[in-house]
């Protein structure tokens, strides 16, 4: 009954009692594909000396602390 309800409040069929992003459903949204890969502090010190150039050192170390950076790491 309450997927019923959801759909209805999704379709705009019943007035959304809730944040409208509740309702939206992703399939496999949450599924990690591949094992994150955590840098060393010693690897973050080698990455950050080959980034010279402003703004791309501060998006690098934001993407980095938040997680954000790719897997294109070399070992």
């Amino acid at each position: 009954m309450r997927q019923v309800f959801e759909y209805a409040m999704l379709c705009e069929m019943f007035e959304t009692q809730r944040n409208p992003m509740d309702l939206v459903r992703i399939t496999g949204g949450t599924l990690r594909e591949e094992d994150p890969i955590v840098l060393t502090p010693e690897q973050f010190r080698r990455l950050l000396c080959n980034i010279i150039t402003e703004p791309h050192r501060t998006m690098v170390i934001v993407a980095i602390c938040l997680g954000c950076a790719g897997r294109s790491w070399p070992a």
